[in-house]
This record gives C-alpha cells, sequence and structure tokens, in this order.
C-alpha cells in the first residue's frame, strides 16, 4: 500500500516527463456559459504527434458526451429518473459522439494540425458552449535554443 498522500492520479501528472518548449502540440477542453461567463478548463494534454492529438481529443470527445447525455441503464441515475428531451432540444452529446465516430472530419483535423492550424470542435446547448481545441506550439527561436 502507498503512503503517498497526494490525491489519486496526481502522481502520475507530476512525474510525467516535460517535452521541451515548442514541441508537439496543446490540446484542451473548455466549457462556457453562454451568458459571458468565465471559460472554464476541463481537461488538457500536451502530444507529441498529431495521431496522438486525434486520439486524445476523440477520448475527451466521448467522454464529455457520455456525460452530458446520458444512456437509460448506462450511469448512475435510475432509468426511471430519466426523461428523453424534446426533438428540437440541442444535444451537445450527440454531436461530439457523431465527431468522434466521423473519420472524414478526422482527416481534416490532421490535416490541419500538420500545417499547424488550429483546429477545434465545438457543441452547444442553451447554456453552454463546448470547445475541443488543439494546436501546433511555436517552434523553438534561435534565441531561444542557445
Amino acid at each position: 500500500m502507498s503512503t503517498d498522500s497526494r490525491p489519486y492520479g496526481e502522481q502520475a501528472v507530476t512525474q510525467r516527463p516535460r517535452q521541451p518548449c515548442g514541441e508537439g502540440y496543446l490540446c484542451e477542453v473548455y466549457a462556457q456559459p453562454l451568458d459571458a461567463s468565465p471559460l472554464y478548463l476541463l481537461a488538457s494534454a500536451r502530444l507529441n504527434s498529431p495521431r496522438l492529438v486525434l486520439r486524445w481529443l476523440k477520448g475527451r470527445a466521448v467522454r464529455l458526451s457520455r456525460a452530458l447525455d446520458l444512456e437509460p441503464g448506462a450511469g448512475p441515475w435510475p432509468t426511471a429518473a430519466l426523461r428523453p428531451a424534446p426533438d428540437d432540444a440541442p444535444s451537445p452529446g450527440v454531436r461530439l459522439r457523431l465527431w468522434a465516430q466521423d473519420r472524414s472530419a478526422h482527416e481534416e483535423l490532421l490535416r490541419g494540425l500538420r500545417i499547424r492550424e488550429l483546429v477545434s470542435v465545438t457543441a452547444a446547448d442553451t447554456d453552454v458552449l463546448y470547445t475541443l481545441t488543439a494546436r501546433a506550439l511555436p517552434a523553438p527561436t534561435v534565441a531561444a535554443a542557445r
């Protein structure tokens, strides 16, 4: 049994080797209330390749979709407590789930990353905008390399 007093998972995060600045991609997931409240960072990662970025973004999209759109019998809530949303209600969970399965959207995202564009996937409901982003980190300058 470990005697480490840090919260679960913190050790894995703090002991991960750091990449030098200017290498890889910065990926982030945000939630922003539509009433102009501040942005909330839900997750972030620094990754080495476009393929790893795609894998991470797909994983975050699926995880967020499961949290936003509960499937009867798949979560902690009794099925009797769940009600279907109206057909015309916005569904960010469905949007994110569909994007996570869309291979042509994935190829487009990879093309954008390879030419160092900011890429993003967004989904909103009536109260919150959810954004998954990735961008290439700037290359180190000659002065910074010295």
